[in-house]
């Protein structure tokens, strides 16, 4: 007797990311194994195939000279679906600053959902990073600092426009809180402590984060903002190449594949703004017959 499908289907206990780090895990360990103990069976080699072409999912300005070239790939590994970067409303963005306690804080969370900058990025900015008359914001790569924020990439230095409220904004934080006592360049600091004046760390701005989730009820991370810049910047008509410049890619399949994923009502907007120019004047034969 054949059984119905159950009404709600069984989903995965755990995604395919988590599958991937567990068999890597324990491939890890036979690999231990073949090389601290005598077995003639090497398992880990037999769940290896080799693959002709690249390891990216598209093909390079080289692809001509490396498509005969193949790499090494293991047999069990599931394909882990690509997802669409998590973004805020412009309404939760809004909450979340009105939440802010201080000009600082208030600067940083702006920053991030403006310039679209990566949260190490702008724990790198120094003073003279701000060109005010040209609202500009440059991103250098100074090597290591103190507060052990970096950028990421070798795309990553770039030059940011920025609007007049943001760099108002800096200006205000600049004088409330750039006193002469302050002996670093760096623009983000901290307030109070016995650490006042030096250089904003990572853990700060996580400790600030989940202070402002608390008082909110909005989950978010720094990321986040990040992401919600740029696709509103996407969906404001932003040429692909140009977004690639603002976010910093390396690559701009990396930007395709991350903020060109148009929603549905996107679609049927553009539909209905397209379909008069799709109709063509037919002869009604019916009336000729």
């Amino acid at each position: 007797m054949q059984q119905n499908p159950p009404i709600f289907p069984n989903q995965p206990i755990r995604k395919a990311k988590t599958v991937n780090i567990i068999i890597n895990t324990v491939l890890g360990f036979y690999d231990y194994l073949m090389r601290h103990e005598d077995y003639s069976i090497q398992l880990t080699e037999r769940l290896k195939k080799q693959v002709s072409g690249s390891r990216k999912g598209f093909k390079s300005f080289l692809h001509h000279i490396n498509k005969d070239k193949s790499f090494t790939s293991h047999i069990l590994k599931l394909k882990v679906p690509k997802r669409q970067p998590k973004t805020l409303s412009k309404d939760q963005i809004s909450i979340i600053m009105n939440a802010c306690s201080n000009i600082r804080d208030l600067f940083l969370i702006q920053l991030l959902w403006e310039s679209s900058m990566r949260i190490g990025e702008s724990l790198t900015l120094w003073l003279e990073d701000f060109e005010v008359d040209a609202r500009k914001i440059h991103i250098r790569d100074r090597g290591e600092l103190s507060n052990l924020a970096e950028i990421k990439t070798i795309c990553s230095p770039r030059s940011i426009d920025v609007s007049e409220d943001l760099i108002n904004m800096y200006f205000e934080f600049i004088a409330e809180f750039h006193t002469d006592e302050v002996d670093t360049n760096h623009v983000f600091i901290k307030l109070s402590g016995e650490n006042k004046g030096q250089p904003l760390e990572y853990t700060d701005v996580v400790a600030l984060v989940q202070r402002l989730r608390k008082k909110t009820g909005i989950y978010f991370t720094p990321h986040m903002l990040r992401h919600s810049s740029l696709t509103e910047l996407r969906k404001a008509g932003w040429r692909d190449e140009h977004l690639m410049n603002r976010a910093g890619h390396a690559h701009i399949q990396t930007t395709m594949q991350m903020y060109i994923h148009p929603s549905d009502e996107d679609i049927r907007k553009d539909w209905e703004n397209a379909q008069e120019r799709m109709k063509i004047n037919k002869e009604n034969k019916g009336n000729n017959e």
